[in-house]
């Protein structure tokens, strides 16, 4: 990642594989002037001339974990899903839907308690 700082008061973080603003940070009412990044890169701060300086803590790993474990149990729940059908278990099955906002899941669902 890659962080800039404007003469527009924005702060962007940048991703440095695709070139892409990922992220813009609007705390600042004039234009930032300084951009300082800690030695462990995960601190920032930026002082513009509003005459304020703002610190920044990076939580982009904790961000990406975070990302990655709601994937995991997106695709655990799409499991437990899957297992409730087979087992003809449709209440669960339809509450897994709902939680999963699986609209046509829950309609194919309830076509089949239907039938």
């Amino acid at each position: 990642m890659t962080v800039s700082a404007g003469a527009d008061g924005l702060m962007k973080l940048w991703t440095v594989k695709t070139n892409e603003c990922v992220a813009r940070y609007d705390q600042h009412e004039d234009k930032i002037w300084a951009l300082a990044v800690g030695k462990k890169t995960e601190m920032l701060a930026t002082g513009g001339g509003d005459a304020v300086i703002n610190l920044w803590h990076d939580s982009t790993a904790l961000d990406e974990e975070e990302a990655f474990r709601k994937e995991e149990e997106g695709v655990l729940k799409g499991q437990e899903l899957e297992n409730a059908v087979i087992d003809a278990d449709y209440t669960r099955a339809i509450q897994i839907a709902f939680e999963l906002r699986k609209p046509h899941k829950l309609f194919d669902l309830f076509r089949e308690l239907c039938r």
